[in-house]
């Protein structure tokens, strides 16, 4: 059986403390996220500026819809918003620096919509997919892109590979959701297809997880259809271009963000299953 020297993981991961991969965060919103989200609303309102050729006053775009947001989202008077660019970041940034992710992601989702502005609108849909943030910038509506359920999903199974025996498939969990932070989808799904095989071999002593997929099934019954689903699962990685086995020549493997979140999710579920199975 494979065993994972210390170097291998951080010492977050090793701990236990290390956080969900950032696409499945949900309800959070990291702090370098809310600074670009700002840093991309304050450069359309300075960008306003220029046009105009002001340096104080707001452009006459930013200027209604500052003065729109003052009385819709504050419930203030209108003459409470003079117009002004320091006015403009005194009222709007507190709330990315101090509230929660609702204010965050609600005010930004009313500003790209009340802008109507297709480069603001880029400019946001860059920063939540370039800080593989849980949620997407889709048709003018900030949506999530993963479950509360994917999440607690993987943390079940950490807990549950969280004994001796199997800390080879703790660590593929690990790495698999670290991968799928940093934007490394092939790792992600691969390190997630180990974490099943570590563990299923972990339980049976077989080679393959086929060979201990059915040695497992001859102690609890499982539908021949989920063996086989996940043997077919398994077989993609074997087969996929740059997932279990080297890319070949100039070719980009073709597994992106959405299978990368699906297979953590389903593979941590997996691990659950077998060791629950296994044990009764």
């Amino acid at each position: 059986m494979e065993e994972f020297g210390r170097r291998e993981i951080s010492f977050e991961q090793a701990e236990g403390i290390v956080p969900l991969p950032s696409q499945l965060a949900l309800k959070t919103t990291t702090r370098v996220l809310r600074a670009r989200l700002w840093a991309a609303i304050l450069s359309r309102v300075e960008a306003d500026q220029r046009k105009g050729n002001l340096s104080i006053s707001l452009g006459s775009k930013w200027e209604a819809i500052f003065r729109d947001y003052v009385v819709r989202r504050l419930g203030a008077f209108s003459d409470q918003a003079n117009s002004t660019k320091d006015q403009l970041i005194a009222t709007i940034r507190p709330s990315f620096e101090k509230d929660d992710y609702v204010a965050v992601l609600g005010t930004t989702e009313w500003l790209v919509r009340s802008a109507g502005d297709q480069f603001f609108n880029n400019q946001v849909r860059h920063v939540l997919e370039d800080e593989r943030s849980a949620y997407r910038l889709v048709d003018a509506s900030i949506v999530p892109i993963s479950s509360v359920e994917e999440g607690e999903a993987l943390l079940g199974a950490l807990a549950a590979v969280d004994r001796p025996g199997f800390g080879g498939g703790r660590a593929h969990l690990l790495k698999a959701g670290s991968a799928l932070t940093s934007g490394q989808f092939a790792d992600s799904v691969r390190e997630s297809i180990h974490a099943v095989e570590s563990v299923a071999r972990s339980l049976t002593g077989e080679t393959s997880l086929r060979e201990a997929l059915i040695n497992l099934a001859k102690k609890h019954p499982m539908h021949p259809a989920l063996q086989k689903g996940f043997n077919s699962i398994y077989g993609y990685t074997s087969d996929a271009n740059g997932v279990r086995h080297p890319m070949v020549g100039d070719e980009a493997a073709m597994v992106g963000e959405a299978e990368a979140v699906f297979m953590l999710g389903a593979c941590a579920s997996f691990v659950t299953f077998l060791i629950k199975i296994a044990s009764n």
